[in-house]
C-alpha cells in the first residue's frame, strides 16, 4: 500500500515492476503481488510511506516460489 504525505493520501509517485512489466502509479494505491512474481518498486517523486502486508506466516517462505523462473525481490537483493 502506498500512501502520500498529503491529507488525502496523495503526493507519492511510484514505479512498480511485476515480472518484467513496469507500472507507474500514484498514491493512494495498493498492489497485489501473486505468489512467485518478481517484484520491486522505487519512488519517482513526492513523499509518503509504503506498507507491506504479507498474507503468509513467513514472507521468506512464501517468496521463494520460483514459478515462471522468478523469485521475489528479496532473493534478488532488491
Amino acid at each position: 500500500m502506498f500512501l502520500g504525505e498529503n491529507d488525502d493520501l496523495t503526493g507519492l509517485d511510484i514505479e512498480v515492476t511485476l515480472n518484467k512489466q513496469v507500472f507507474r502509479i500514484k498514491s493512494p494505491a495498493s498492489v497485489f503481488i501473486p505468489l512467485g512474481v518478481y517484484h520491486s518498486y522505487k519512488v519517482i517523486g513526492g513523499g509518503g510511506c509504503f506498507i507491506n502486508h504479507v498474507l503468509a506466516d513467513n514472507y521468506n517462505d512464501r517468496s521463494r516460489d520460483t514459478r515462471n523462473g522468478y523469485s521475489s525481490a528479496s532473493d534478488q537483493g532488491s
